[in-house]
């Protein structure tokens, strides 16, 4: 963690534990059209679409994101709370406004560059320059296995 700032944890979650939301996601992309037509959507090919956050194409898809249940729940999960408080050595608070990164391959415009989140979400003077810490679980292309990441940074 210490050399590349975040850690690599395969297997922190389980399939079902990701699975039933890559369902979600996946059909959400191929029902507003961002999908190879005629493939398996939890493949998650990407069709000829390309868009970005801030144009039409992209905030109707994300505000749909938005309202799945589990895409929120996935934030609260014990294993990924667990590796948190470990590495933070106390309690954690998991903000309840959830963000998505969705990218498309081949598409650098729709890349997230560095930046610090703190001028948009706020918070109170104690909390004005924590440590960053960010965790993201992401199930493999052909969703055989889980894999987790947790990454903990300082400024």
């Amino acid at each position: 963690m210490a050399r590349d700032g975040f850690l690599y944890l395969p297997g922190l979650l389980e399939p079902a534990d990701l699975v039933p939301l890559r369902r979600d996601v996946t059909a959400l992309l191929q029902r507003f059209g961002w999908l190879q037509p005629g493939m398996e959507p939890l493949e998650a090919l990407a069709g000829e679409l390309r868009t970005r956050a801030g144009e039409p194409q992209f905030q109707a898809l994300y505000r749909e994101l938005q309202k799945l249940e589990r895409f929120h729940r996935l934030g609260q999960h014990p294993q990924l709370l667990a590796v948190a408080r470990e590495l933070i050595g106390g309690e954690v608070f998991v903000h309840p406004r959830s963000i998505a990164r969705i990218i498309f391959p081949d598409y650098p415009a729709s890349t997230t560059p560095p930046h610090q989140d703190y001028v948009h979400i706020q918070s109170t003077d104690e909390f004005a320059h924590p440590p960053a810490r960010h965790y993201a679980a992401s199930p493999s292309p052909a969703c055989q296995r889980a894999t987790a990441s947790a990454s903990v940074s300082t400024p």
